[in-house]
């Protein structure tokens, strides 16, 4: 449905482009070809330029620095929207052990973005550790070529990590916008009854 609108938008912009730089070069003479020419030109630019921008895909870019020469490049899989980070490090832990395990990678992420990682789905089962922060959170400030992400592994049984494990993915999301507490006596809406009222079941 998004490309039949692409295009039926483009073919609107080609006759409309057409039609004015026509009526332009009517107006400055039929007869005179260095300025029909002309015209024609500008209009095919802008109409490439027009091109360009519909058809080019909406994307935020993200500025990475890798530690470590031999990890393997992060890319985004096209099955979903998180992106997987790896151990750029060979880690052994003990149960019941906390080290925070260097993913080898420092990034600058879009203005007024922050990135959020968790772990993987398999991360337990695979290797026996949980994050010990429940989520990360990565401020658009820790952007520096020596801010290292890092992944807080709590081991919950003896595991071994090896470098370029997947053990936790990433996505950004827009930092929350400036906010003013309004201290008050009521508020507005209904009560529902305190915490945990929807129930057990």
């Amino acid at each position: 449905m998004k490309k039949i609108f692409k295009f039926l938008t483009i073919l609107f912009l080609a006759l409309v482009t057409a039609m004015c730089f026509s009526s332009v070069a009517k107006l400055v003479g039929e007869n005179n070809y260095v300025y029909s020419f002309f015209y024609f030109v500008l209009g095919m630019m802008f109409l490439f330029i027009l091109i360009e921008n519909i058809f080019s895909k909406d994307y935020e870019r993200i500025k990475i620095v890798y530690h470590a020469n031999d990890i393997r490049k992060i890319k985004r899989i096209p099955q979903g929207d998180w992106i997987d980070l790896r151990a750029s490090e060979d880690v052994e832990l003990r149960a019941g052990e906390f080290k925070l395990i260097d993913l080898g990678v420092s990034m600058q992420l879009p203005k007024g973005y922050e990135a959020h990682i968790v772990p993987r789905s398999s991360t337990y089962k695979n290797f026996h550790v949980v994050q010990a922060n429940g989520v990360g959170i990565i401020d658009n400030s820790y952007s520096g070529t020596n801010d290292v992400w890092k992944f807080p592994a709590l081991a919950l049984k003896d595991t071994v990590i090896h470098k370029n494990d997947r053990i936790c993915q990433f996505r950004i999301v827009p930092t929350q916008p400036e906010v003013h507490f309004i201290e008050t006596n009521t508020l507005d809406t209904m009560d529902r009854n305190g915490f945990g009222s929807t129930g057990k079941n």
